[in-house]
């Protein structure tokens, strides 16, 4: 659950800040629609994927200890989805008012904590 959460602060971090400098187009997580840059709850695709690049490299540094490919994909997972609901929270919790930044970054890695558990209950009971 701790790498997961780590996964998620990962994936949040490259996402927004290499999806700001490298990213064409702009779009808001839930609507879909061309978004400004930088506003809360606006993605790029380029973004989405360093987000995803840097929740599997939290996964991959679980292979000194035990490389288990089930226990990669359940930290790539948990982080990745935890970057898409700091986005989600981001466009509409944060946009509104209702939580400031350090709230979201805390829910989402808490989510990316919870689909870690849930996942390795699934995989591994």
């Amino acid at each position: 659950m701790i790498l997961a959460s780590f996964a998620t602060a990962c994936s949040d971090t490259l996402s927004s800040e290499l999806g700001n400098v490298y990213g064409k187009k702009y779009f808001n997580i839930l609507s879909l629609r061309t978004s400004t840059r930088g506003l809360d709850g606006t993605v790029s695709l380029r973004g989405l994927w360093f987000g995803a690049f840097g929740s599997l490299l939290i996964g991959l540094g679980t292979i000194p200890f035990s490389f288990d490919i089930k226990w990669i994909l359940i930290i790539t997972l948990s982080g990745f989805s935890g970057n898409l609901i700091d986005s989600v929270l981001g466009a509409t919790l944060q946009q509104n008012g209702l939580l400031n930044n350090h709230q979201v970054n805390f829910l989402a890695t808490t989510f990316g904590a919870i689909v870690a558990m849930t996942l390795s209950l699934l995989f591994y009971s």
